[in-house]
């Protein structure tokens, strides 16, 4: 996985699900009711580091049934990078819900 050098912050909900970063920080990083990643510039990973991530975390977690994008905002990724994400953990994670 991906580490950066600021904690990861998981929903609750997200507790059994394998983690996958997909960027550092946020892209607006300026909600008043929000201060997680202040200080964390953002940044969208590469195609490669994406494909090795996701390549690490199947080999670490083959049976997986649930996966987590973080870091600030997911949706904040081009659509094109977000569907190839998408589909190379289809691919990597064929028990995905």
């Amino acid at each position: 996985m991906n580490t950066a050098g600021h904690t990861l912050f998981r929903p609750p909900a997200e507790a059994g699900s394998v983690l996958v970063r997909v960027a550092d920080g946020c892209p607006h990083n300026a909600c008043a009711f929000c201060a997680m990643y202040t200080g964390v510039p953002y940044r969208e990973y590469a195609t490669e580091e994406l494909t090795a991530c996701i390549a690490e975390a199947a080999r670490k977690h083959p049976h997986a049934r649930r996966v987590f994008l973080a870091d600030g905002d997911v949706f904040a990724l081009p659509r094109e990078t977000l569907s190839a994400v998408l589909a190379l953990l289809r691919a990597s994670f064929p028990r995905l819900a």
